[in-house]
């Protein structure tokens, strides 16, 4: 399987709007969906969806080539973006209050 040929096949996911990438190597692909209609669809049936797909395209046995494909929302993104931000403020933090204390 091909990055190109996974790309493709996630297009054919049922979802109006989407954006799809592909990134990875041969037999380690990782596949990223972006679909606003997510806001309303359980992350269960979001992989039950995708890797029902997967199976069909490339059956059991190619779909190995696959490492995981993640299906987001933008509100999934804002809140790990918002995740990332508190955890990045909460280390420079710890870093201050380390440099403040040995000075």
């Amino acid at each position: 399987m091909t990055r190109e040929e996974l790309k493709a096949a996630l297009e054919r996911l049922p979802l109006r709007e989407k954006e799809v990438r592909v990134e990875g190597r041969p037999g380690a692909w990782l596949g990223v969906v972006i679909s606003p209609e997510y806001e309303e669809i359980s992350e269960l049936d979001r992989q039950s969806g995708a890797w029902s797909l997967m199976h069909e395209v490339f059956g059991l046995k190619g779909s190995e080539a696959v490492e995981f494909v993640y299906t987001f929302s933008p509100t999934d993104l804002e809140d790990m973006e918002a995740q990332r931000a508190e955890e990045e403020q909460a280390a420079n933090d710890e870093l201050i209050a380390q440099a403040a204390a040995s000075s």
